[in-house]
């Protein structure tokens, strides 16, 4: 199976202390991804936010590192001469058959099939 990982997924070790690799080994196996706009996003982070915030990301960043966890190149340009926004880019992915780990609530909305943290302790699958 393979699972994309929004950004906010990323910055949960950071904020709630949650071991994301390993817990969302033990709900779904497969092998986990992440957009290069996500990556943006948490440099954009690490530039412009303080505190906790920045620290998330940093954090992020080193389990993406250490994770093995395989960034996807997206395109750069959409129709309207603007760049596609990421969760955009995931709703496109979940069509393909990734299984996107988010917490917005918004995009969850918009997916069939979505992986999400309960309780702050453990990851589900939704929309099965």
């Amino acid at each position: 199976m393979k699972i994309l990982l929004d950004t906010n997924v990323l910055l949960m070790p950071g904020q709630l202390g949650v071991d994301i690799v390993s817990e969302i080994g033990k709900t779904a196996a497969g092998k986990l991804y992440i957009l290069d706009r996500s990556l943006e996003e948490l440099d954009k982070i690490i530039i412009e936010q303080k505190g906790k915030q920045r620290d998330s990301a940093l954090l992020a960043k080193l389990i993406l590192e250490k994770g093995g966890i395989t960034a996807l190149k997206t395109e750069n340009i959409k129709k309207g001469g603007e760049p596609p926004q990421v969760d955009a880019l995931l709703e496109d992915y979940s069509k393909k058959g990734y299984l996107v780990a988010t917490q917005d609530r918004g995009l969850q909305k918009k997916l069939k099939r979505y992986m999400v943290l309960r309780q702050k302790s453990h990851f589900r699958i939704m929309g099965e």
